[in-house]
């Protein structure tokens, strides 16, 4: 759905510049107006698919730290145990900080993550 809703608005972000674009009052040759409302509309394209949840998942703060929050868990659970040695412990800090790291980042990404674009994007 979000993916649905981000190539919708992206279409209403195109289709208010055009109209914007070509009114008489806007200083702008109207065989230009396709490609500066394109323009625009590729500019705020980041923008619209985080704040729909559009962008793909290895973009996502959210998902991003809820994999490696899982990761951890995953690896407490069910992970290889060297009873007695000192790689265990280092073993077990690591995945004890990844269990509480990553849903600290999907805290993060959750309620700042709208205002900034996606990762890498």
């Amino acid at each position: 759905m979000g993916n649905t809703l981000a190539k919708i608005l992206l279409g209403k972000i195109f289709d208010k510049t055009m109209e914007t674009l070509l009114k008489p009052s806007t200083p702008v040759n109207d065989l230009s107006a396709p490609e500066v409302a394109q323009k625009v509309t590729d500019a705020v394209k980041p923008i619209v698919e985080n704040a729909t949840n559009s962008e793909p998942w290895y973009k996502s703060r959210i998902y991003l730290g809820l994999l490696i929050s899982g990761v951890g868990i995953f690896g407490s659970r069910f992970g290889i145990n060297i009873p007695g040695s000192e790689i265990d412990s280092i073993v077990t800090i690591v995945l004890q900080v990844m269990e509480v790291g990553g849903l600290l980042f999907a805290t993060y990404g959750r309620l700042v993550g709208a205002s900034k674009p996606p990762i890498g994007g």
